[in-house]
């Protein structure tokens, strides 16, 4: 007799680019930061990693990279640097999963496994600089800035789900 060998499938689906908005300051008198550009994610809870229920594995996310796109205009840096910085509104800092980004360089992520059929929002923040955006070209404040920043690729590892053992191994 023969076993037959049955490959495991992978059905996920990841976000591909991270979208965020670059507001102008936030000058009332109660604001705990006013030096700094605010760093907004509207989509927060639409940033998921989601496992098809016909995946015959669960998912784990080993690391994260975090590219500027061709003609990109922004620039990832730490936080320090950017808390710094005062000409660029384009300087930000992100969190991914609780991991500080480096732009253009695999970031090792932790403790972040998708089981099938479900799916776990990612959790993304940032810090904007001190930097003004720029006024448009018929002289009116723009009240921020929102276009495409970077890429995100992401490494996955399959892991099988525990109920789907077998049993006496």
């Amino acid at each position: 007799m023969s076993e037959k060998t049955q490959l495991d499938q992978m059905k996920v689906t990841v976000p591909i680019r991270l979208h965020f908005a670059v507001l102008n300051k936030n000058t009332a008198a109660d604001s705990l930061d006013k030096d700094h550009l605010q760093f907004k994610t509207p989509h927060t809870g639409k940033y998921a990693i989601s496992v098809d229920k016909t995946s015959s594995v669960d998912v784990k996310v080993k690391s994260v990279k975090v590219e500027k796109p061709q003609n990109g205009k922004w620039t990832l840096k730490d936080p320090t640097t950017v808390a710094a910085e005062e000409t660029d509104p384009r300087m930000v800092s992100i969190s991914l999963m609780n991991q500080e980004m480096v732009q253009d360089t695999e970031v090792a992520i932790t403790d972040f496994k998708v089981t099938k059929n479900t799916s776990k929002t990612i959790p993304f923040s940032g810090t904007a600089s001190k930097a003004s955006i720029p006024a448009n070209t018929d002289d009116k404040k723009v009240t921020g800035i929102y276009e495409k920043a970077f890429n995100v690729t992401y490494t996955l590892e399959m892991v099988q789900p525990a109920a789907d053992t077998p049993s006496g191994s």
